[in-house]
Order: structure tokens, then sequence, then C-alpha cells
């Protein structure tokens, strides 16, 4: 008997509880959607190795400096999609991150206002502060509706940050097979678009 009664006292201090409890976490960080250029024109060497490894550095630099933030990755080119969506799992954005190139959009060309779009589709419905869209882009635009993607985003409460990357004297753009595009003969020039980005 004095054995039982120690085993009791002991499980007794030790506090069991049985069934759940629920309990509310307020999260304090911003939601940051990283929309990232992967057309051919992310390729031109103007910024060293390339624009695109130049973005993918610059990316992983700002990895470094979120604390609770919750971060998601679109990939656009001609088309656009959420390749990771928001999450805290850093480690993970960067797996997926990693191994992106052009041959990941299967639709070419440069469309920011569906880069714009996709980002705001992103965030979740229900929650509208400390949301932020990084769009990182040579900024040719294709699309011809990126003042309307930009007012789409004013009105649904998302703050839009361009980062350019490429310079304003532009570059050749390489096909992947030792060359450069061409049309018409001649060695197409990708340039950096300072006016639409503004």
């Amino acid at each position: 008997l004095v054995s039982l009664a120690l085993i009791g006292i002991v499980v007794a201090a030790a506090g069991p509880r049985w069934g759940f409890q629920w309990e509310e976490v307020h999260r304090r960080g911003v939601d940051v959607v990283v929309a990232l250029d992967l057309s051919r024109s992310m390729l031109a060497e103007d910024a060293k190795p390339n624009r695109l490894t130049v973005a993918k550095r610059e990316i992983r630099d700002l990895l470094d400096l979120l604390q609770g933030d919750r971060i998601a990755l679109v990939a656009f080119a001609g088309t656009s999609f959420v390749q990771c969506p928001l999450t805290l799992d850093y480690g993970a954005f960067e797996v997926f991150l990693e191994p992106m190139d052009p041959n990941w959009v299967p639709v070419g060309g440069t469309d920011l206002a569906a880069a714009v779009r996709s980002s705001i589709d992103a965030f979740p419905k229900n929650e509208r502060s400390g949301r932020a869209v990084l769009l990182i882009t040579d900024g040719e635009d294709h699309s011809g509706e990126l003042q309307d993607a930009a007012q789409e985003a004013r009105e649904e409460g998302v703050h839009v940050f361009v980062v350019g990357i490429g310079e304003p004297g532009g570059a050749p753009v390489p096909d992947g097979r030792g060359g450069f595009v061409k049309e018409n003969g001649r060695v197409v020039l990708t340039k950096l678009d300072e006016p639409a980005l503004k």
C-alpha cells in the first residue's frame, strides 16, 4: 500500500491531463510575395554573371532579414503561377527558388500584370494588413496592363515594390545554344525599362 501511495503521489505531481486546449496565436510579421521574372532576357549578362543569378542572390539576402514573416514565390514570364505558397519555412522556399530558370515557364515573354495579379491571389483573402509584393524584373512588359494591375493591388491594400535588374543600355539575350537571340538578322538587345517600373 505504501508503494502504491508513493506511485500515486509521483503521478499526481507530474500533472497528467486529458483532452485538448485551443490557443490563439497572434503573428506580428508581414506577408511578402516575391515575383521573379524568368523570361529569357533575365539571362542577359549586363549583371554578372547574369540578371537571374543576381536576382536569386538578392532574394537569399532578403531571407536572412526575415524574422517571423511569411514569404511566397511567384514565377512569371509570358504567364505566371505560384511556385511556393506563403510559408515560414525559409529552407523550403530556397529549395523552390534554386532550380528556377526560363525553362520553368512554358510561355515566353514578360507579363508583369499577370505577375502582380498572381501575387495578389497568393495572399489570404481574410487578411488585409502587412502585405507586400517584391517584383524582380528587367521591366520589359509585354502585357500593356501593368497600370491596371498596379491599381488592383492598391485597391487590395497590397504594396508593390519593384527591383529592376539590368542596365538601361541593354545587353544581348542568350539563345541557349551558345549564341544570341536575333530578329530579322539583328541581335536583340534587352534593356532595363526604368520608366515603366517607376
